[in-house]
């Protein structure tokens, strides 16, 4: 495809840090704002279940890609996340747990 020439041009050591945890592109780049940190420690967790240390740099750049296309849409629960574990809560209440 049409990036395929760029991605050629590299030097192929740099492509292993797609597989690198998302930590040390964000350690690279001397992001120490704690407020950003701890955001994209979130998306992380909410992509892959861990934060910016066991995430792999390739699942943020094509997650980021989609996340901020002017046309995406970010789903959140009535009530924010804590809804959800209260369903849960709920849910395992009425069936007797």
């Amino acid at each position: 495809g049409m990036f395929l020439p760029n991605f050629a041009k590299l030097n192929p050591l740099e492509n292993l840090k797609l597989t690198k945890p998302f930590k040390s592109i964000i350690d690279g780049a001397n992001v120490n704002d704690g407020f950003i940190t701890n955001w994209l420690d979130v998306l992380c967790f909410c992509l892959s279940g861990v934060p910016s240390d066991g995430t792999i740099t390739a699942e943020m750049a094509m997650m980021m890609g989609e996340f901020y296309d002017e046309d995406a849409i970010m789903d959140c629960p009535v009530g924010g996340a804590s809804a959800i574990v209260d369903a849960l809560v709920r849910g395992i209440e009425k069936n007797g747990g």
